[in-house]
């Protein structure tokens, strides 16, 4: 008997309906894969030009503050921070068009007072790149150079996707010299009595550190706005403290006097700190003079305990009966630099005192 029914299974009308769907699925995940591909070529491009930004600005702002260091000038094409350091901007981000011609407005005033002053100049370059340069007179707090640069990035796969045409990218780097936030605003070098004197009828605010490697001689009427240092013996306890922050133009004030600023009784307010004196204190190194050299380390030396006040300093050469003795509480002995030669050996106390070449770090 033959069949005349088909060979094959014919499609049922469920699977009719489903062909093409996986085409579909595809279609799909290549655009998103494609998505993604363009997002990291986008991201990956940003990331490059905010580092290429960040190291301009970062030459420009540093050269800033090395011109006007050894110039002390602002605007002249010769040594003028503006102009010098705008061509390092521009060299270091190669940049090879010119920038839109551009006027230094007048300078403006800023601060509590008003009476800082700040010099902007705003430079457009083709490619949608600004930047902006601030020089400000922060007084006490020295001359303040600040780089600040936006681009506008024009994004090459996002937008297909309905991204943004462009991604904005910013960087900024400020410089400042001759500031008295990392350096003392009296420093006396010598190391005599009463190296830094300030007694007297009238009052005297300080705003920044005062520094002397002898004995500071001071009393209440110095108004420290900052920390007090002093070798051994010196009266720094007997100055007024006040209250003070970095902000430029900043007035210090008594934390027991009245407002302005509202404070509480006896303190500072939120924000602003208050020094102390460090007595004894280390001694700071001339700048205009060069350590001397040791032509022998066979100078024949001793061990004095507290030779330095609360601590011994150790110089080199050979000592004979040397061991730490009398140090109750233990103690420290620093060495300065150079050979030492324990001729009759070294012994420690019984208290386990220390030499400063037995010292861990502190990770240790």
């Amino acid at each position: 008997m033959r069949f005349i029914a088909p060979s094959t299974a014919t499609k049922s009308p469920q699977r009719r309906l489903q062909e093409g769907q996986a085409i579909v699925l595809i279609a799909l995940l290549m655009l998103v894969l494609f998505a993604m591909l363009g997002l990291a070529i986008d991201s990956g491009r940003a990331y490059v030009d905010r580092r290429d930004l960040q190291a301009a600005v970062d030459a420009g702002a540093l050269a800033a503050g090395d011109w006007y260091e050894n110039y002390n000038d602002l605007f002249s094409s010769t040594y003028g921070i503006f102009p010098k350091s705008k061509r390092v901007f521009e060299a270091d981000l190669h940049l090879y068009s010119a920038p839109y011609p551009d006027s230094l407005p007048p300078p403006s005033y800023v601060g509590p007072l008003f009476n800082l002053r700040q010099d902007t100049d705003t430079i457009n370059y083709p490619g949608n790149i600004t930047l902006v340069i601030q020089a400000t007179n922060t007084q006490f707090n020295g001359y303040q150079f600040t780089f600040s640069v936006v681009h506008q990035l024009p994004l090459a796969f996002m937008q297909i996707f309905g991204g943004p045409t462009t991604a904005t990218v910013t960087a900024s780097a400020t410089s400042v010299v001759g500031n008295q936030r990392q350096t003392p605003a009296l420093l006396t070098l010598s190391s005599g009595t009463c190296a830094t004197n300030l007694k007297g009828s009238a009052n005297l605010t300080v705003l920044g550190d005062v520094y002397t490697n002898g004995t500071a001689c001071v009393d209440a009427n110095l108004h420290e706005a900052g920390n007090c240092y002093g070798a051994a013996g010196s009266t720094c306890d007997t100055a007024l403290y006040y209250c003070y922050n970095a902000t430029p133009g900043f007035i210090p004030y008594d934390p027991n006097g009245p407002p302005p600023p509202a404070h509480p009784a006896g303190a500072c307010a939120p924000g602003d700190t208050i020094g102390s004196p460090i007595v004894p204190a280390p001694s700071l190194p001339d700048p205009g003079f060069l350590a001397p050299s040791v032509g022998s380390y066979l100078t024949p030396q001793s061990f004095n305990v507290d030779n330095r006040g609360t601590y011994t300093e150790m110089y080199p050469g050979t000592y004979g009966t040397f061991h730490l003795s009398g140090a109750s509480p233990p103690k420290c002995a620093f060495l300065d630099a150079g050979v030492y030669t324990w001729t009759n050996g070294y012994t420690s106390d019984a208290t386990g005192s220390l030499l400063s070449n037995e010292l861990k770090a502190p990770n240790e």
